[in-house]
């Protein structure tokens, strides 16, 4: 089990940002990394990606961001990990790190796409050599044995197998049923790998982060029934709702509300009483169905939803903040969309800065507990609040 006990844990895309300064304020005469993540979150061995990075306050220069990568990095579920390679990322870059868009208020959007190596799986130690019997020895307690799996036993054979069914075309994938197309997600979780990339900018300030990754056959097998992917939570809207009197919780079905105004270009003004209470809907795409592998190898528990994540950072005057509390999700799956609802709480009315805009940044991401190496989707989008 040693193989698997290194590998078993989330590695997924986690911003692991080192800043001296405080992560949730915003300090402008810096340059700051805001955000990384990738344009799609599955991938497999040979894809190109793309990296969105986001960055505030000082201008970034791209040719002095520093990139590094390990394609063979391993975590346990103590949290400890190790890295096995450490190399400039170079050699895989096919389109180097450029600027996409840039706002008035400093906000910077930047890309870069790079290859995944095709040998990433093969040479990777997460998977044995003897991947089955290592398989067996964590599938004993869930009841199920190699017979059940008309799969090669060794990895190259396995990999060799998972690369001729990615070449399938559509209407046979299709046509697979789905006990055995959950079996293969399941497989696919159980043998995912992760690789780490490094960021590095010495430039006004400074900074450096890390950001882990999963790879896996999930995106080579789409269309397949049993086989689920994810995808990113796009947040798609927002809308803000003024509720008389002090409510701690809001449901725009159910709670009666003075007035809704849909934000436009993700930038709106509150005109502030201390007898009303001030919420922000934020409408995301609809969420992705996932398989636990509880509920691959034993039929327990049917398919799920993932569950969506917020975090807020401001960029806002040094003496005001302002709170931006998540309730519960509500989810309307018949309109395909999801949505966070967050309570503003201003403070004490005496203390509020009026007429100035307040820049917060809203990064969302998804996931869901019980599966193995599920790579994770975020989305970020920056929010201009004023306060009348």
């Amino acid at each position: 089990m040693k193989y698997i006990i290194a590998l078993i844990g989330a590695l997924a895309l986690t911003s692991c940002n080192e800043f001296d300064r405080y992560y949730d304020k915003i300090d402008g005469e810096f340059a700051r990394a805001v955000s990384f993540y990738y344009e799609t979150p599955e991938m497999a061995p040979g894809d190109t990606v793309t990296l969105r990075s986001f960055f505030t306050g000082k201008s970034v220069n791209a040719a002095n961001v520093k990139w590094g990568v390990s394609w063979q990095f391993l975590q346990n579920v103590y949290g400890e990990n190790k890295t096995l390679d450490s190399q400039s990322l170079d050699k895989w870059i096919v389109e180097p790190m450029h600027l996409v868009s840039a706002t008035s208020d400093s906000l910077q959007q930047f890309e870069m796409k790079f290859v995944i190596p095709d040998s990433i799986m093969r040479k990777s130690p997460g998977i044995p050599e003897n991947w089955m019997d290592e398989f067996e020895k964590y599938g004993q307690s869930l009841n199920i044995s190699s017979e059940e799996f008309a799969i090669p036993q060794d990895k190259q054979g396995l990999l060799n197998m998972f690369d001729s069914i990615s070449l399938l075309p559509p209407s046979i994938k299709a046509e697979v049923p789905y006990d055995l197309g959950k079996q293969l997600d399941g497989v696919c979780q159980f043998l995912s790998v992760g690789f780490k990339i490094y960021c590095d900018y010495q430039a006004d300030g400074g900074f450096s982060g890390e950001l882990l990754h999963t790879v896996r056959y999930h995106s080579k097998f789409k269309g397949i029934p049993g086989v689920y992917t994810n995808n990113r939570p796009v947040q798609t809207g927002a809308k803000l709702y003024v509720v008389s009197g002090d409510v701690s919780f809001f449901d725009p079905e159910t709670t009666p509300f003075i007035t809704s105004t849909v934000v436009d270009k993700n930038a709106f003004s509150v005109t502030y009483a201390d007898n009303q209470s001030y919420f922000l809907e934020v409408t995301l795409d609809g969420r992705d169905s996932v398989l636990s592998t509880e509920s691959i190898f034993t039929g327990k528990i049917g398919s799920g939803r993932e569950e969506y994540t917020s975090y807020w950072m401001y960029e806002t005057f040094a003496f005001q903040t302002m709170g931006l509390r998540q309730q519960e999700d509500n989810s309307d799956e018949k309109a395909g969309k999801t949505r966070m609802i967050f309570k503003m709480e201003f403070g004490e009315s005496g203390e509020i800065v009026r007429g100035k805009p307040m820049k917060y940044y809203l990064e969302s991401s998804d996931r869901k507990l019980g599966t193995s190496y599920r790579p994770e989707g975020k989305d970020l989008q920056m929010y201009t609040i004023t306060v009348l």
